[in-house]
């Protein structure tokens, strides 16, 4: 458990998701994996101090919980990173809930006094190691292009 967000950890997250895709195989589901970076963190934390960085962290972790199911994993992988794993129909689904986790979480940010935005990458797949990598692949790739997307 990471004591800042009461989110789980690195190491909870990927033991957690690898039972997350046996449940998605045996429900014939599929993984949506998310990896979230907040933008414009170091900016925030050099302004306004390491107890505004705390509070943006706080309200992230807080809409992430807040975006999915109770029984959907959630993390703070470290630093101003953060992940999801829950299980959709199709990968429609899985682009409308991503988007969807992603507007949530910008509104939250928009209701602070900081700036502060997030890029997310999402990717559904079967397996969850993979799905996560490619997650983590698309959140870099969204943040080289334009901060605060979602791919």
């Amino acid at each position: 458990m990471d004591p800042l967000t009461g989110l789980g950890n690195r190491r909870s997250f990927q033991r957690e998701g690898k039972r997350q895709e046996s449940s998605a195989a045996r429900d014939r589901r599929i993984l949506l994996c998310g990896v979230i970076d907040l933008d414009g963190f170091k900016a925030v934390n050099d302004q306004y101090g390491h107890a505004a960085g705390d509070e943006v962290l706080r309200i992230v972790a807080h809409a992430l919980s807040a975006s999915v199911r109770p029984y959907d994993i959630t993390a703070r992988l470290g630093g101003d990173e953060f992940a999801f794993c829950l299980t959709v129909r199709d990968e429609a689904a899985g682009k409308r809930k991503s988007s969807s986790i992603h507007q949530a979480l910008i509104a939250a940010l928009e209701t602070s006094q900081w700036r502060a935005t997030c890029s997310l990458g999402a990717a559904t797949g079967s397996d969850f190691e993979q799905a996560i990598r490619i997650a983590d692949k698309i959140m870099y790739q969204a943040k080289s292009i334009k901060k605060s997307k979602v791919s």
